[in-house]
Parts: structure tokens; sequence; C-alpha cells
């Protein structure tokens, strides 16, 4: 029945992502559905994807010094869940070198959406509390996340922008490549 839709669909210029019969499609996965002559850019396909956020984290938790985007801030002394003045808790927290700046990492395994908005700026308010209170000068939120949303990252760096806090969105991707052995 899927494979129909997903036919029908493509006849009448209409896209899904993921595609309605991608094996990798669970009941609980949001399906776009989208003009096939204007995709979204950046989009990842599902097998690119963490299935949990604990992965994602463990992950970048035991790698951060193999992501160039990382590496160039210079981060250093990460903390798994580290828990801010406020009482909530951060992904990761760690510390930028040669300067006095906190950095929070906020990961969403997959898109953020509209309840992430408010969390996301909850998080910016509570590090900026968190640095001032612990002596830093400043403070930096990093926002992984799997699918881009652009509704939601214009809200969080509008809201940042008001507030003077520094906030950075980044996309990743998981890449494995098997190949014959020598």
């Amino acid at each position: 029945m899927l494979a129909r839709l997903d036919e029908a669909f493509e006849k009448e210029g209409i896209a899904t992502y993921p595609r309605l019969t991608d094996p990798d499609l669970k009941s609980h996965d949001r399906v776009y559905i989208l003009d096939a002559a204007k995709p979204i850019k950046g989009l990842a396909p599902m097998r690119e994807l963490f299935r949990d956020e604990t992965t994602l984290q463990e992950f970048i938790w035991k790698h951060h010094d193999w992501f160039p985007d990382l590496r160039r801030l210079g981060l250093h002394n990460f903390q798994q869940q580290a828990a801010l003045g406020s009482g909530r808790r951060v992904d990761l927290l760690c510390k930028r070198r040669g300067s006095k700046q906190l950095v929070g990492i906020e990961l969403k395994v997959r898109e953020p959406d509209d309840r992430a908005v408010g969390q996301l700026q909850q998080y910016l308010d509570d590090l900026a509390d968190h640095a001032q209170t612990n002596g830093y000068d400043s403070a930096h939120l990093i926002v992984i996340t799997g699918q881009p949303d652009t509704s939601v990252r214009n809200r969080v760096e509008q809201y940042a922008a008001r507030q003077g806090h520094e906030v950075t969105f980044l996309l990743y991707r998981v890449h494995m490549e098997l190949s014959s052995h020598p």
C-alpha cells in the first residue's frame, strides 16, 4: 500500500522524506511531504542518522577531537549531562581553550521541533547565567541536529541575538564505507 501511495505522490509532483518505501521508516518517524521541484536543502537519509540521542552523545563525547568544527573552537574538559545552575542538564559542557568561554552542546538526534525552541532558549539563558556565576566571560551554545529546520534555527538565533547570547547550529551525518580487503 505504501508503495502505491509513494508512486501516486510521485506522479503528482509530491515527494516524501523519507520515501514511504524506505525500509528504515518506523511508525514514530516524521515524514515530510514536499513539492518535488523544491527539495529541502540538507535533509539526510535515515541511514545517515543515529537512532537515539544517547548513541549520538556517546559518539561525540568519545570522538569530539575528530570534528574540525569542534577542534577549531579549541574545546576541552568535556562533561556529559552537566547540570547547570537551574538544575537543567546540557548534553555536553566544555570550555574553550585560550578564553574564558563556557560552551554547551545540545544534541537533537533528528530534527528539532517547536518544543525545542523553548528548550534551547532556556539553555541559552541558563548557560549564560552558569558562565557568569562561575567566573566565565561568556557562553556559547552549539546545537547539533540530524535534520535542518530553518524555522527553529531562525527563532533561536533571533532570541540569542536579542539576549546577547552566542549560538551555532551544526548538522551531523554518519558515514561508513566498506571496501574489499586488499
